[in-house]
């Protein structure tokens, strides 16, 4: 890599820590969400990303063991915002999947994040916000990309 290209990707890093930053001080209420613990959040969205998937996808996603995974799906079931279903094709496995109630819940939340955004992006000016939707969209090719498995 060039030096200047290192040079630009560390003032990207630097801006998006200085954004996250002040999100984190101004707390909208997006952080706290209905008082749900950070890892129960964090396991509602790894469900809602994934298709179908089991306990042990989970727990392989986020890192965790089987007892803590099985704790959090608990708390997230009797809060109503997941179901576990019998896997079709493993009699021991069950699927999850978010309920509705569920994804009322995430809608909200990023509501809460995407205002936020608006607001700030509302200061920019044309110039400043076309070149933001340049490349946040050259953002979004690279990571489907990487989702894809491809190389570049």
């Amino acid at each position: 890599m060039s030096s200047e290209r290192d040079a630009v990707i560390a003032r990207l890093e630097d801006d998006q820590f200085a954004i996250a930053m002040m999100l984190v001080r101004r707390d909208t209420g997006a952080l706290s969400g209905d008082d749900m613990p950070a890892q129960q959040l964090k396991t509602l969205f790894v469900v809602r990303a994934l298709h179908e998937p089991t306990a042990h996808d989970i727990a392989l996603r986020l890192d965790v063991s089987a007892a803590t995974t099985s704790g959090l799906l608990h708390r997230l079931e009797d809060r109503g915002y997941i179901t576990r279903r019998p896997s079709p094709t493993d009699r021991r496995a069950r699927i999850i999947e978010v309920t509705p109630s569920g994804d009322q819940f995430l809608h909200e939340m990023l509501t809460m994040v995407r205002n936020t955004s608006l607001e700030i992006i509302d200061g920019l000016t044309m110039e400043e916000l076309t070149a933001l939707a340049i490349g946040t969209a050259a953002v979004r090719r690279e990571a489907e990309r990487l989702e894809r498995g491809q190389d570049s």
